[in-house]
């Protein structure tokens, strides 16, 4: 580390710049600490020319004894321009109304320095909390103009809409729904279809001049390719010279969907035929190593820019059992959500905001049980709830409104995958599966709801035999494999990633560690037993 003192040459004051050979290393581990003036971001400083050696008479500046100097002097240009930048950025989280001590982190920075730099193709392989949404919510402020966000689930762009009221952004989501979910304070109308395949010839009078005012648009892929209104848009030179950059949330959906259940997600890797020179980012938590290559196929991309970082979240405690055998699957599934919900029952002051991903079949079967048990409670003393597609908006809302609390009257909420993307709630320590999802990717997206304040948690899957059988449908290798693994669960995971475990203490990390743990509590426990 060196530390240089320069003069401000516009403002005549004196100004400590701290020089690292790493300058984003510095940025993470320092970042609570300023290191930087941050008053100091107007105008770049106008650096001297390197100065000579002592001793040296060499006037070039290609002599050997000058050239630290010289790097020197770039190195704090570079430190300067990286301050600036920073200063801009934390200007930018004020304006969302973000509290001043939010820090960007080192890839969010990376990522939005791509956008800036008109990067075309970017990927962004960032954990479950990692904050995301952030780099989209940021981008029509840096690029000063509108950003589109394609993202799969309407209750994605809802919660993201309703984070943003007070933002001053003006947003809007584009769908395929009965209406055009805005804040209040805006108006906007409904982009429809029959179905999310055909589309439906209305001419609803759509001003594009408004919609192209929005600094986000969020929108489904259905909204821009299987309705005319959509089809209108792309169409308009106003509107698409108006769009800055692109991004696909959750874009390893694109991969699995786009074959089958949702074909307009084929659409996405036509996008740059419609937004030229615009560029395009992908999101996701949960690509592994495996699967890059078909998402960045899918998406269109040829040599995207890739930023990732590690998918573990060591603050979750990972562990797996094995159901007891039952010949009826009702009676397997009654098994493990009937002592829940008696747990519920007998200590709601300190049961833990538990998720419980279970089939949608069974969720019906749950809920009748706690509604006898808790003797059909009314909507506000409720402990429990419900997540699942097709349900009712004020059922759901109120769940959703619950769980974004940090102490929600809701305990319990059993849900099927469509809470696994994008759902943010600072309450939730405890993550159930009644059975293995049918990839990696969507475990760890879903377990990923879990602890995203810090606190410690829990994911806990159970499976059988039966539920990782060859036969069953689009079920992958890796979450088999993850199922019957015998050694570490998270060194497991990891290596899908391409990433090695930290250091972690045994009892922490997963249930086939914690027996190994040497640690004086641990053994205490050993004694006890």
């Amino acid at each position: 580390m060196q530390t240089t003192t320069l003069r401000c040459q516009k403002e005549y004051r004196t100004v400590k710049i701290t020089t690292m050979s790493n300058y984003q290393d510095s940025q993470e581990e320092n970042s609570q600490n300023d290191l930087f003036d941050q008053d100091i971001t107007d105008t770049p400083l106008a650096l001297p020319r390197a100065p000579t050696a002592a001793g040296c008479n060499n006037t070039t500046t290609n002599c050997d004894c000058c050239a630290k100097n010289t790097a020197l002097l770039q190195e704090i240009s570079e430190g300067l321009s990286n301050l600036a930048m920073m200063a801009e950025y934390e200007n930018h989280l004020l304006r969302l109304g973000l509290s001043s001590n939010i820090k960007l982190k080192t890839k969010q920075v990376e990522v939005l320095k791509l956008l800036e730099a008109k990067n075309l193709e970017i990927l962004a392989i960032l954990p479950t909390g990692y904050g995301k949404s952030l780099i989209y919510q940021l981008a029509p402020l840096i690029l000063d103009g509108t950003v589109v966000v394609f993202s799969p689930l309407s209750v994605i762009q809802e919660e993201q809409i309703q984070k943003l009221r007070t933002s001053g952004l003006k947003c809007c989501i584009l769908n395929t729904r009965s209406r055009l979910m805005l804040p209040s304070y805006q108006q906007g109308r409904i982009l429809t279809a029959d179905t999310d395949e055909d589309v439906k010839d209305l001419k609803c009078d759509i001003d594009i001049a408004e919609v192209s005012n929005c600094s986000l648009i969020f929108a489904h892929p259905e909204a821009f390719f299987c309705t005319s209104e959509g089809k209108d848009l792309l169409d308009s030179f106003s509107f698409t010279s108006s769009v800055q950059a692109i991004v696909i949330d959750e874009c390893h959906k694109v991969v699995d969907w786009g074959k089958s259940f949702r074909k307009a997600f084929q659409h996405m890797r036509e996008l740059p035929g419609f937004f030229p020179g615009v560029p395009r980012l992908g999101l996701s938590a949960t690509i592994t190593t495996k699967d890059e290559a078909d998402v960045i196929a899918s998406l269109g991309m040829t040599n995207p820019a890739v930023v990732r970082a590690s998918p573990d979240r060591e603050n979750i405690y990972l562990q797996i059992k094995v159901k007891e055998p039952s010949l009826d699957i009702y009676d397997c599934y009654e098994n493990l959500y009937k002592p829940i919900c008696n747990d519920l029952l007998k200590n709601p002051d300190i049961f833990p905001v538990t998720l419980f991903f279970m089939p949608l079949q069974y969720i019906g079967n749950a809920a009748t049980y706690c509604n006898f048990i808790f003797e059909r409670p009314t909507l506000d003393t409720c402990l429990y709830g419900i997540l699942c597609s097709g349900q009712d908006d004020e059922v759901k809302n109120h769940v959703i409104k619950e769980l974004s609390c940090e102490k929600p009257k809701i305990k319990l909420v059993f849900c099927t995958s469509v809470v696994g993307m994008g759902f943010n709630s600072p309450s939730i320590e405890r993550v159930i599966h009644a059975r293995p999802p049918r990839s990696l990717s969507d475990y760890i997206q879903e377990i990923g709801r879990a602890g995203r304040t810090g606190k410690d948690s829990t994911a806990l899957l159970h499976y059988c035999n039966r539920d990782v059988a060859a036969n069953v449908k689009d079920i992958k290798d890796d979450i088999i494999g993850f199922c019957k693994e015998k050694g570490c669960l998270r060194e497991y995971i990891l290596k899908q990633y391409g990433f090695q475990k930290s250091e972690i203490d045994l009892h922490q990390c997963c249930n086939n560690c914690r027996p190994h743990c040497l640690c004086i509590e641990c053994q205490m426990l050993r004694i006890d037993i």
